[in-house]
C-alpha cells in the first residue's frame, strides 16, 4: 500500500477495520453511497483508491455512477453500513 496522507489516516483506517483486504473492492458502491455526504467526491476517490488498489480516476467515474443509480441493493448498503459504524463511523464523523 502506498504512502496515505495524513488528512486520510483516520478514513482508510475505519475502512480497513471494516474490511479486509480481500473483500472491500467488493463494496465500493456500498461504500460510496455511505460516505458521499461526508466526503468530497475527491477525496472519496482518493480514500477508495488507496484502500482498493483501484485506479483514482476510474473510482472518481464510479462515484457519479453510483450516486446516479436510482435503484441499489439496500440489504448489501445496511450491511456495509452496519460495518463503517461498528469501526467508528459516529466517532470518524465528529472530527470533521
Amino acid at each position: 500500500m502506498q504512502e496515505i496522507p495524513e488528512q486520510h489516516r483516520k478514513t482508510v483506517a475505519m475502512l480497513l477495520c471494516a474490511f479486509n483486504d480481500e473483500d472491500i473492492d467488493q463494496y465500493v458502491h456500498e461504500i460510496i453511497r455511505v460516505l458521499y455526504e461526508e466526503m468530497s467526491d475527491r477525496s472519496l476517490a482518493e480514500v477508495l483508491a488507496l484502500t482498493t488498489g483501484f485506479d483514482y480516476h476510474f473510482l472518481y467515474h464510479e462515484i457519479y455512477v453510483c450516486i446516479s443509480a436510482t435503484q441499489y441493493d439496500i440489504d448489501r448498503y445496511n450491511v456495509v453500513k452496519e460495518r463503517i459504524e461498528q469501526c467508528g463511523l459516529d466517532k470518524w464523523r465528529s472530527l470533521f
